[in-house]
């Protein structure tokens, strides 16, 4: 069963990423435009195994500890707020010279705290986790949470390389100057993303 733990991780790691219009799929765009795919995996691969630990206190059947604790949940709000104005700072004021490559470190970070201080990745694994176990596809066996996060962090990780491909790939197509503004308009959305987390936060006061 170890198996099919692992293959229904997968599929929900990369089917579940598809719909996610969220603020890593921004920054995996935009180092793919750019041309930095090593830094466009390391996001990924930061961004997944953040998610894949939601994924295993999902099925371990904690997610509620975020409603127990409502002052976790609006310290990670605000924390991502304002991870995401800065981001989107850094891509808006990004230079033509700046493409050059980064550090695999800082890119995994920077995937990892993007995606591990936004609670709605919690919320969703949760309600997935409640659907699989209510409706009979899956039992109740811890033995199969490392499975199910494992697969996970893979689906997660193979999304984001094949949209990184295709920016890489559609960035042929673009002039210097269409690329850079493209990654200012993406900046842009992250300072929208950042704002709309940090006013959700708030009204939580």
């Amino acid at each position: 069963m170890a198996a099919v733990a692992l293959a229904l991780g997968i599929a929900f790691g990369f089917v579940g990423s598809i719909p996610a219009a969220g603020p890593l799929l921004v920054l995996v765009v935009a180092a793919g435009l750019e041309g930095r795919r090593r830094h466009a995996l390391s996001l990924a691969a930061g961004g997944a195994l953040a998610e894949s630990v939601y994924v295993a206190i999902a099925f371990w059947g904690v997610s509620g500890a975020l409603t127990r604790h409502p002052e976790l949940e609006l310290g990670l709000r605000f924390a991502s707020g304002a991870l995401l104005l800065g981001l989107g700072a850094l891509l808006i004021r990004r230079q033509q010279r700046a493409t050059r490559a980064e550090s695999g470190a800082r890119g995994f970070v920077t995937g990892l705290v993007v995606v591990g201080t936004n609670p709605a990745f919690l919320a969703t694994w949760g309600a997935v986790a409640a659907a699989l176990y209510s409706s009979g596809w899956l039992t109740r066996d811890i033995a199969r949470v490392p499975w199910l996060a494992a697969g996970a962090l893979v689906g997660v990780v193979l999304w984001f390389m094949l949209v990184a491909a295709l920016a890489a790939r559609y960035r042929e197509r673009l002039t210097r100057k269409k690329i850079a503004k493209v990654v200012r308009v993406l900046g842009a959305v992250l300072l929208v993303l950042g704002v709309l987390m940090t006013a959700s936060a708030l009204r939580r006061l």
